[in-house]
């Protein structure tokens, strides 16, 4: 095995490899991204994430999961004493809102009274929804209720 002194005489020489560019790879040629993307049956805007025909919606997973965490939140903090119950959270056309779906026990009669009190706490529930979130912006809550189905 050689010492020290032998590697470093060796490093310190130079060789006639040296410098040289490895060699390159024979077989297949290269394929560009765009060639890739269309052996693919996809068009470059559609399958890259950054762009300028990238979309500019979440992926469904992470607007799901979202909507799941709104849900959750809001059944928390809705106060008990208008009975409302959150059927669903569905994103809207802008994903930067969200529809929340919720049911009244009530008739036709009285949902226009628990509306106005909704719309009346909607500032505080989007407080509660921000610090439950993990997002940077909260998206913007509309409300929608509906009365509970007869039995």
């Amino acid at each position: 095995m050689p010492n020290h002194d032998e590697i470093s005489n060796y490093v310190a020489e130079l060789h006639p490899e040296d410098g040289v560019a490895p060699p390159r790879r024979t077989g297949g040629s290269r394929r560009s991204s765009e060639q890739s993307l269309q052996l693919l049956g996809g068009e470059p805007a559609r399958l890259c994430r950054e762009g300028e025909g990238a979309s500019k919606r979440p992926p469904e997973h992470k607007l799901r999961a979202l909507c799941s965490q709104v849900r959750r939140t809001l059944e928390l903090v809705l106060p008990a004493d208008l009975e409302l119950e959150v059927r669903d959270v569905i994103p809207d056309a802008d994903p930067a809102r969200l529809i929340v779906l919720l049911q009244a026990p009530g008739g036709p009669g009285q949902l226009a009274g628990l509306h106005a009190r909704v719309e009346g706490l909607a500032p505080a529930l989007r407080r509660e929804v921000a610090r439950a979130i993990t997002r940077k912006r909260c998206p913007d809550l509309s409300y929608r209720i509906a009365p509970a189905p007869r039995r």
